[in-house]
């Protein structure tokens, strides 16, 4: 820190802006970011567009998210940040498949697909701030995480208007959803494993 000290804020801000490893975290979780914002809002606005009784729908979409919560810090520690991160999308974009193509006459199949999907992305939602917190070294992390949080909740404002897609294919909405989870689910392997790792002072540091 007091290496720090002396630096004008044009110096730190341009040290940031220079770090290619720093830049590509922040792009990375900033998708991912974007990514959980968009599905897990999405999913909530989507519900009641489902088959079936819209009241049952909405409310067991919403309790799923109790047990999520309690399994996922399990996840975390006992398979590590990168692969929990990773198999909760994956796990999403294929509910979201099975759901958009399979058994989709049938209210209580598509119901079930649509839990695991919710059950996933919530797991990984709550991840998220973990990986990304430990990710990050600790002379940046506030400004880095700050950032990659205000792009997802930008880019998440999107929401909305993936569900009007059903106008031009039903389907589409569940397809959009599966795909950016997917992508988020194989970009992740692309990072560090944080888990048991000592955290980094400084940008110089980053592994």
């Amino acid at each position: 820190m007091k290496s720090h000290e002396g630096e004008s804020f044009y110096t730190q801000v341009k040290g940031l802006i220079t770090n290619t490893k720093l830049i590509f975290r922040v792009c990375v979780f900033s998708f991912l970011w974007t990514t959980d914002v968009l599905v897990y809002f999405g999913m909530s606005l989507f519900s009641v567009k489902l088959v079936g009784n819209h009241y049952f729908n909405y409310v067991a979409i919403g309790l799923i998210e109790i047990p999520a919560y309690a399994f996922g810090p399990i996840l975390l520690d006992k398979i590590g940040r990168r692969l929990t991160i990773s198999t909760t999308h994956i796990a999403t974009a294929i509910a979201f498949t099975m759901a958009a193509f399979i058994l989709t006459h049938n209210p209580y199949a598509q119901l079930l697909f649509w839990l695991i999907a919710k059950f996933a992305i919530s797991a990984a939602f709550m991840g998220i701030f973990v990986y990304a917190a430990e990710s990050f070294p600790t002379t940046e992390r506030s400004v880095c995480v700050g950032t990659c949080s205000v792009c997802g909740k930008l880019f998440g404002c999107l929401a909305p208007f993936i569900q009007i897609t059903a106008s031009i294919w039903s389907p589409l909405p569940l397809v959009i959803f599966g795909a950016i989870s997917a992508v988020a689910g194989f970009v992740t392997l692309l990072l560090p494993e944080t888990k048991d790792q000592q955290l980094p002072d400084s940008s110089d540091s980053m592994a």
